[in-house]
């Protein structure tokens, strides 16, 4: 009867109240910066970090805190592309530590 009604609207509400909360409290996506997600990835922690990241063409443009320039491969055809962009990166921010000592 009746008491069947208002129970499926509550359970209504509180299902409509639980899902908002899950919308609300979802990480927004991770953008993507490459098709390899490696370097996405690695991307999106140095962009975390105070790196500057720009699309100008074909790559992504990542600029260090000291203003070295690094090309993001948007689109890599290599398999080490990742491995290439990760010690690419590394030499930036070794260069970046022997300027601070």
């Amino acid at each position: 009867g009746a008491s069947n009604v208002s129970r499926m609207s509550r359970q209504a509400r509180h299902a409509m109240r639980n899902t908002k909360q899950l919308l609300s409290s979802r990480a927004a996506p991770l953008r993507s910066y490459s098709n390899d997600r490696a370097i996405s990835a690695l991307v999106t922690s140095l962009v975390a970090q105070g790196w500057r990241y720009s699309k100008a063409g074909r790559h992504g443009k990542l600029r260090a805190p000291d203003n070295t320039l690094v090309v993001v491969p948007c689109t890599p055809g290599d398999r080490r592309s990742h491995l290439n962009f990760a010690a690419q990166v590394r030499r930036v921010l070794q260069g970046m530590e022997a300027m601070n000592k």
